[in-house]
């Protein structure tokens, strides 16, 4: 449920960034030296003629999608890997700038120090406004971002330059290449990085003779990951000529290759990334169970029809109450043609939402189960929305006038208190299913 697993500090919002157990949760390493063998691995290389990055991406939504934004109004372009409702996990701009975000088991309360609350997610802003590694960490410095309170970024350029972003430290590149995988590098000491995907992917770069795009296949097919949450994508980004080479679900013998140039002069377009590639009966199996129950339950809650000018009239701003201990003030509803969305962020995170009536909504997804019922008030606009998930009924105030930059102040006291408990109780939790997944690969032999 969404507002469930954002009280746990988002974990979709990632999920991304975002709602729910970020993709990555159950893979993760923290503070601490122990880092269990199970995560997504990011890297990036340079040897002054090409820069590549490469990204495994695992998790256990088999719903994956790839975006393509053409430049528009002085922003970039780019495309972006993620999961259903424009969770997006990591890209590449028309700059040959990428990134890929990697999350952490304890969630670090960054604190504000009198910056300005950046609103949207600042991983897009970077991808929309840099063509370098500079400017990216000159933003993320700039502005105070929640994104960085669950997850760490690694960010590489053409240029040659590369860093990861961590809660609480930069760290940038110093020797021709950089690997990130989901613990803090900047608080381990060298001889107490025991992740094998770290170091597998530190001991190829280190003993390569040059960067290639085989050389990083042979990273990621020895960083890969099977089970569960498996390595459901994988990318090779040549930074220098602006391609992408994609495989899926740790197939590295099939490859398609995208020209970011040629993909974004067919405009805005949103594809299904399994459907890129031939038929991976294995990928089937492992995506059956979900893909039937959403299917069942799906057919349960037929959909009525809505004429989009009644729609209209719920697209604006919402307050988020204090009780629900998260660090937004707002969430956003959108209207996609005759499609309203639910709105984490105004650039990630969007829920489309099925009407049941011309007032009630419900959006049903791989971890997500809410409905949504708009109030009108005296004067026949809209007073607030009633948010509903198994156990919990929120309302939410809609927001009349809302001044740019004053967001920040809208997080209070008592909203700062629930997002502390919230961010211990995600802490015991991703503890919690870090030691059950130990045990289980101990017993596993």
């Amino acid at each position: 449920m969404l507002v469930a697993h954002l009280s746990a500090l988002l974990t979709l919002l990632a999920l991304a960034g975002w709602g729910q157990v970020p993709p990555e949760a159950d893979c993760l390493s923290g503070l601490a030296p122990q880092q269990p063998d199970m995560g997504c691995t990011v890297f990036y290389a340079t040897d002054g003629e090409v820069a590549l990055g490469g990204n495994n991406e695992d998790y256990c939504i088999p719903f994956t999608k790839v975006w393509f934004i053409p430049a528009e109004d002085g922003r970039y372009g780019r495309v972006y890997f993620g999961y259903e409702n424009y969770i997006w996990s990591g890209g590449m701009n028309d700059q040959g700038l990428f990134f890929d975000a990697m999350a952490i088991d304890q969630p670090v309360l960054v604190p504000r120090d009198g910056k300005p609350v950046y609103e949207g997610t600042l991983a897009d802003k970077a991808m929309a406004e840099c063509a370098t590694t500079d400017c990216v960490v000159a933003l993320f410095e700039e502005y105070h971002t929640y994104d960085t309170w669950y997850h760490q970024f690694l960010f590489g350029d053409a240029q040659g330059t590369s860093a990861i972003i961590e809660p609480l430290a930069v760290l940038r590149n110093e020797g021709g290449y950089q690997v990130g995988t989901n613990f803090y590098q900047s608080t381990t000491p060298e001889n107490q990085r025991t992740c094998p995907r770290y170091r597998a992917a530190t001991r190829m770069l280190d003993g390569a003779e040059a960067v290639t795009v085989d050389l990083f296949r042979e990273i990621l097919d020895a960083t890969h990951v099977e089970g569960d949450c498996p390595t459901l994508y994988s990318n090779v980004y040549d930074l220098t000529n602006r391609r992408v080479y994609l495989y899926y679900y740790h197939d590295y013998e099939n490859v398609v290759v995208l020209d970011l140039e040629a993909e974004l002069a067919r405009g805005v377009r949103t594809l299904d990334l399994p459907a890129l590639f031939p038929p991976n009966e294995q990928a089937e199996r492992w995506a059956a169970p979900a893909v039937e129950r959403l299917g069942q339950e799906r057919a349960l809650r037929p959909a009525a029809h809505v004429d989009p000018a009644v729609l209209e009239a719920y697209v604006g701003r919402y307050e988020v109450p204090g009780e629900m201990g998260l660090p937004y003030p707002f969430f956003g509803v959108a209207l996609d043609g005759d499609t309203l969305l639910f709105q984490l962020k105004t650039d990630k995170g969007w829920y489309p939402l099925t009407p049941q009536s011309e007032t009630s909504f419900y959006h049903l997804s791989f971890n997500d189960d809410f409905s949504i019922e708009f109030v009108p008030d005296a004067s026949r606009g809209i007073s607030h929305m009633v948010y509903t998930q198994p156990g919990r009924t929120y309302t939410l105030n809609r927001i009349r006038e809302i001044q740019i930059g004053e967001t920040g102040a809208r997080v209070g006291a008592a909203s700062r208190l629930a997002l502390a408990l919230a961010l211990a109780v995600l802490g015991g939790m991703l503890a919690w299913a870090g030691a059950r997944r130990r045990r289980a690969l101990s017993e596993r032999g």
